[in-house]
């Protein structure tokens, strides 16, 4: 008997993680039509066992199943175009090139994101201080109408989450260029375009609510940074898009993203 079932939805998002980190240009790769087909025909919907090898071997052997079903689609993707995929040759992330770096002495640094699917989104954000230490992080289930919305309702969950904590100094990361411009423009001049500000927006109104919760911080900033260096964020929110429950955390990460936070940890401080 297999010593332990991998459920397809922890599978699902290992594999986008890792896929996207292996991606020079780091585009999003969460196309659930199309992962979700492309695992039912790999695993035929009972998972992978997990029998007598070790976890790098188990996950290598996952993805180059899953790349061989991604690539040669079968009739019912035939609507779908094909990922571009690299050669499954090394998971070392090593190879990548990373963006996200520890906050400055006395800061608190919080990555945000969201992750969009049919006007269902999934927030995730990740608190970190200047010694890369986990403080909390939070992932959340909502309904909203396009992907700008959910990455600017990922901005705000940030904001809020750093009241709660009660930290002075924040710094929000956040790989949304538009939704991190706006925020600057917002945090430079109380006359940035109509776009954000106009009250019949949604999104000018997540932007404007984020600009005056901002204002009672010591000092906060807004930076944007490379999809490659906010991987941890992208797994919350891709978690909550599956797990519509509310869940946070204070201290003692999930388990899901452990590896995530211990890389970058370490990679920090080389």
């Amino acid at each position: 008997m297999p010593k332990e079932i991998f459920p397809l939805s922890e599978i699902a998002v290992i594999l986008q993680v890792i896929l996207q980190v292996m991606l020079q240009d780091g585009q999003k790769l969460y196309r659930p039509s199309l992962w979700s087909a492309a695992l039912s025909e790999a695993a035929n919907l009972s998972g992978w066992p997990f029998i007598d090898q070790n976890e790098s071997q188990f996950i290598e052997r996952i993805v180059k199943e899953i790349a061989d079903q991604v690539l040669k689609p079968k009739s019912y993707l035939d609507k779908v175009r094909p990922l571009e995929l690299p050669a499954v040759q090394s998971l070392t992330p090593s190879v990548v090139k990373v963006t996200w770096s520890r906050p400055a002495e006395g800061y608190l640094k919080i990555n945000y994101d969201g992750a969009y699917n049919v006007r269902k989104g999934g927030l995730g954000v990740v608190a970190r201080d200047s010694k890369c230490r986990f403080v909390a992080a939070k992932c959340s289930f909502i309904n909203v109408e396009s992907e700008d919305e959910v990455v600017a309702m990922a901005a705000l969950e940030a904001v809020c989450l750093a009241k709660e904590l009660g930290w002075p100094r924040v710094c929000f990361e956040g790989d949304s260029l538009r939704v991190v411009n706006a925020l600057q423009a917002c945090t430079a001049s109380d006359d940035h375009d109509s776009e954000t500000s106009s009250s019949s927006s949604s999104f000018g109104q997540i932007i404007s609510e984020i600009q005056s919760l901002s204002g009672s911080f010591h000092e906060s900033c807004f930076s944007h940074i490379h999809p490659k260096g906010n991987v941890v964020a992208e797994i919350l929110a891709t978690h909550a898009l599956s797990n519509p429950k509310e869940k946070h955390w204070l201290l003692n990460p999930p388990t899901f993203i452990e590896s995530a936070l211990n890389y970058y940890k370490r990679v920090s401080s080389d």
